[in-house]
């Protein structure tokens, strides 16, 4: 297992992270291959650990709380996790 850490995509206050990450500790996740989308994304397959689907789903949740946060359909809970490498 890899050591990475959970990289949010978006305009969030440091208050609300730092909240979390003292709580909360990181988790295990795998990266596995290359894949793309379009013929311009780039992005690795990462397989997330059980802990790491609940510690996304509590960040999820803490996020979910920030009314000028915008949610699109592929986001929240449910994601995809990938590391996007090339755009």
């Amino acid at each position: 297992m890899t050591k990475n850490k959970y990289i949010v995509d978006g305009p969030i206050t440091t208050d609300i992270i730092s909240e979390f990450i003292k709580i909360h500790t990181k988790a295990p996740i795998k990266l596995q291959g290359f894949n793309h989308f379009r013929d311009n994304v780039i992005f690795m397959d990462i397989f997330p650990s059980q802990d790491a689907i609940s510690l996304h789903k509590s960040l999820y949740k803490s996020l979910k709380t920030l009314d000028f946060l915008e949610w699109k359909t592929h986001e929240g809970e449910k994601i995809t996790f990938h590391s996007t490498i090339a755009s």
